[in-house]
């Protein structure tokens, strides 16, 4: 790409801000970048190449492709030339050795695929809306002063099943067929997928492909339709990678209908003559109708047939919604001071950072498309509680979504999946990694603090039963679960979770077993017990640990402001086991060397035989773990303790691990021979979660680093973690991702594993709001207090407390000693926070409502 306007928005990755909804995109062969599109758990997925797939929960309209293989949507060109018919992919998949310059551009509504080539412009934009269509419509124009004659070709194989893969017998259930035209509407494609429910009973899957055409200066001179992709690829070894070179686009005798005996697809030649500056466009629409028992669903989908004015008119919604749907929640930074990221750059990433987030917080699984890939527990609570600071009626569905697969005991399960259908049993894994209960009920806590929605504890959810099959024996991943009758209260929920983390304390130490693992999955060794007649031992992570002992302190604040007297008894049980837990991290969870150098710790094996992240790990490393360092600040114990020492030599131990992607995970990788640590050490060293930037990870350290009053500290960092401040990417450089590896002696260098389906972004959003805009809601009012350090002249954005949109604003201001605060104008005097290092507001509850803007002048230096 040319020098120009748009460098100072250049992003690694071969992209570019345009505007804050709009990146250019190009192909590239070093990674893949992708865009997410639907709502509501609907995920349509369009990549850079081309390649696109798409899933509501556990339903595939299109399977995901993987690298190098066929794409399940693909279009092709054929231009006559004086050197004959030259036939390409108008994308960038399949992969073609040619001259056809491709870009893609990304917008929050939809994505545009361009070619261009022999005097021509081709393109396809693709969008979905909010009753799961999705609309296709491919352009040709003619740039040249002759006349072009063209074919364009399109393919699409549905899958539409409840499956994230193909099997021998997928064809045997699908029939595709070539429907009758009405009007001047092009022929639409019928598809039937026969779904056995059960052994006595049948449904079917519907969908309809739509077509129609429109041209202005030039004629449609003929269309052909087939269902057959071995007819499209030239045989059954065939392929879309080779199959155009030879195409001439024509078929001899296309197949009307297909179905067991060849893949049903549907596909489509058409062939236009334009004339100089004329143009001409293909809309497709696809809908669906699931579970039907006759025929009557697909008639209607037939039926409903589509205009090009239509189309985009239902594409000017989706852009109004877009328009809209964030503007609650903004975030500006002017006059930015950083080595590697302008102010243009930051502000228009934040801008996907949000889209980022409503994807991962109304997630209905198989993001990954894979059996495993459910929704976790822990990461759609932790989305939630970025979510709900701008959408916090959707975010309240989705909790009582989420806390309604908790075990009767209050266990709740790693992950879970939607109900394909009324009485179906949702797949499950139920290990018992012991911090998921933790983030439901922190959660619940932030959602009521940011809302004052204290109805939601009234709630009435239900259960899930985890049954055993095989009494006696260990639990493993996906085990059986039944409905089960009981039902109770979110605020019954919130308790029996408590209670369920309660019953796992290790009486001798007064701290909770990690059990099958903690936050930090990977290094699930923890747990496993000495004694092989016992399932699990009693090692601990101080990280989840540390969160117990949160849970029982916000479960403390709560049942007081409930009902203090019907909740006493629990009150006081709680406080006291919550005191001695403290006691037991404070004096197992930390270590002391012989220089009386303090180490949180990330925690011990069973009889604490061992200890992880400590002066001398199993492998006789001096290692340090961010987590738990971090977790001591997060859910304050450090500023309970008062330790100024503590404080500083946290600061320490977490600046140890910076290197040029950001904050370590571990300070050392595991090697394979480590004993007690579990699945960790499987991981090549340098990458995940093992010695590597597990930006999830880091940005905990970074959070921490705030609110211990290091603030520079924790900019240094912030920028390190954010792609769009990196000279490369493998993945999407406009969302967050989930680690930066290193090991060049594997040649992995800022390599990451996956981006949008990642807690790493959650977790920026909560500092951009609590620790650089400064917005801590409790339950009496809200803290104003923003970083007294940044990079930055200034700093604002919008916020939602108590349902009331807040405007705040945070200057730098020359010649102030001590900062100013402005509340609608009108100046209130603020307080310094020691913790902190910053200067605080207190605003009651009963002055939010009439809140409309805070600006906070601050001085100059911090």
């Amino acid at each position: 790409m040319k020098a120009g306007k748009y460098d100072d928005f250049a992003i690694p990755g071969a992209c570019w801000f345009v505007d804050k909804r709009n990146i250019l995109s190009l192909p590239r062969d070093d990674g893949e970048n992708r865009y997410v599109y639907g709502n509501d758990g609907f995920n349509f997925w369009a990549y850079t190449s081309g390649y696109m797939h798409c899933n509501d929960g556990a339903f595939s309209p299109f399977l995901y492709s993987g690298e190098g293989t066929e794409p399940k949507c693909a279009w092709f060109v054929g231009v006559e030339t004086a050197e004959g018919l030259k036939t390409f992919p108008l994308l960038a998949a399949p992969k073609a050795n040619d001259d056809v310059v491709r870009y893609t551009v990304f917008n929050s509504s939809c994505v545009t695929y361009i070619a261009e080539a022999y005097g021509m412009r081709f393109s396809v934009r693709v969008f979905t809306t909010a009753d799961r269509r999705m609309l296709f419509t491919v352009s040709s124009e003619n740039l040249s002063s002759e006349k072009k004659k063209f074919f364009f070709m399109d393919y699409l194989c549905p899958h539409l099943e409840h499956t994230q893969g193909e099997c021998g017998e997928t064809r045997w259930f699908k029939k595709i067929n070539v429907g009758k035209a009405k009007g001047s509407a092009l022929p639409p494609f019928e598809v039937e997928i026969k779904v056995m429910v059960s052994r006595t009973k049948q449904v079917s899957n519907f969908a309809a492909l739509s077509r129609s055409f429109e041209i202005e200066g030039g004629t449609l001179l003929s269309h052909e339709e087939n269902t057959s992709r071995f007819q499209v690829v030239g045989g059954v070894h065939g392929s879309l990678h080779s199959f155009y070179e030879t195409f001439t686009g024509h078929w001899d005798n296309p197949k009307q209908v297909t179905v067991f005996n060849d893949v049903a697809v549907c596909a489509d030649s058409v062939w236009v003559e334009l004339d100089s500056n004329g143009k001409c466009r293909m809309d497709m629409q696809l809908t669906y109708s699931l579970r039907n028992t006759d025929t009557a669903p697909l008639a209607k989908l037939v039926e409903d047939q589509i205009t090009a004015s239509r189309v985009d008119g239902l594409l000017s919604e989706i852009d109004a919604d877009q328009s809209t749907r964030h503007e609650d929640f903004q975030l500006k930074f002017e006059s930015l001071r950083m080595d590697n990221l302008t102010e243009g750059k930051l502000n228009r990433f934040f801008e996907h950072l949000k889209k980022q987030i409503e994807f991962c917080a109304m997630l209905k699984g198989y993001a990954q498309t894979g059996a495993g890939s459910l929704i976790g527990i822990r990461d759609v609570m932790q989305a939630l509680e970025a979510y709900l600071v701008w959408r916090p009626e959707d975010s309240r569905k989705k909790i009582l979504e989420a806390i309604s697969f908790t075990d009767p005991s209050g266990r709740c399960p790693r992950q879970y999946s939607l109900p394909a259908y009324e009485g179906d049993i949702p797949r499950m894994d139920v290990r018992p990694f012991i911090d998921q209960g933790v983030w439901v009920i922190s959660t619940i806590v932030t959602y009521l603090k940011y809302t004052g929605d204290f109805s939601i504890l009234d709630e009435v959810c239900g259960y899930y039963e985890i049954v055993n099959k095989n009494p006696g024996a260990p639990l493993t991943g996906f085990d059986l679960i039944r409905l089960s009758e009981e039902k109770d209260t979110v605020l019954d929920h919130m308790r029996r979770i408590l209670e369920y983390l309660i019953r796992q304390i290790d009486e001798e130490t007064g701290c909770v077993r990690v059990l099958f693992g903690d936050w930090n999955d990977a290094l699930d060794g923890l747990g496993v017990s000495k004694d092989p007649q016992k399932e699990y031992g009693t090692g601990v992570s101080v990280m989840a640990c540390s969160q117990v002992w949160q849970n029982l302190n916000e479960m403390v604040e709560l049942l007081s402001r409930v009902d203090k007297v019907k909740y006493g008894e629990d009150i006081a049980r709680y406080q006291a086991i919550a005191d001695k837990m403290e006691k037991g991290l404070h004096t197992f969870g930390v270590q002391t060397n012989e220089k009386g150098v303090k180490r949180v710790t990330h925690g011990w094996g069973d009889q604490r035989s061992y200890y992880v992240g400590s002066f001398c790990d199993p492998d006789g490393l001096d290692r340090i773990s961010s987590t738990s360092l971090a977790f001591w600040v997060l859910t304050g114990l450090l500023k309970k303790s008062q330790d100024d020492q503590m404080r500083w030599q946290i600061r320490d131990d977490l600046m140890s691990l910076d290197t040029k992607y950001g904050l370590l995970t571990f300070s050392h990788a595991f090697a394979e021979d480590v004993q007690g640590v579990g699945r960790i050490n499987k991981l090549p060293a340098g990458t995940a979660e093992n010695g590597a930037v597990y930006v999830h990870a880091s940005m905990f350290a970074i959070m921490a680093l705030f609110r211990m009053g290091f603030a520079e500290e924790a900019w240094k960092e912030l920028e390190k973690a954010l792609p769009v401040s990196h000279k490369n990417t493998s993945l999407s450089p406009f969302v967050m991702p989930n680690s930066y590896g290193y090991n060049p002696e594997l040649n992995i260098d800022g390599d990451s594993m996956n981006d949008w389906q990642t807690g790493s972004s959650n977790v920026t959003v909560k500092v951009f709001v609590r620790d650089v805009l400064g917005v801590c809601p409790e339950y009496d009012g809200v803290w104003i207090q923003p970083a007294a350090s940044g990079p930055y002249e200034e700093v604002s954005g919008k916020v939602v407390l108590h349902g009331k949109t807040i405007e705040l604003s945070c200057r730098k201001m020359a010649g102030l000693e001590d900062a100013r605060f402005f509340v609608n104008g009108k100046e209130q005097k603020g307080q310094w926070n020691e913790t902190l290092q910053t200067w605080s507001l207190w605003i009651p509850k009963e002055e939010i409502a009439s809140l409309r803007e805070i600006i906070v002048e601050q001085p100059t230096k911090g």
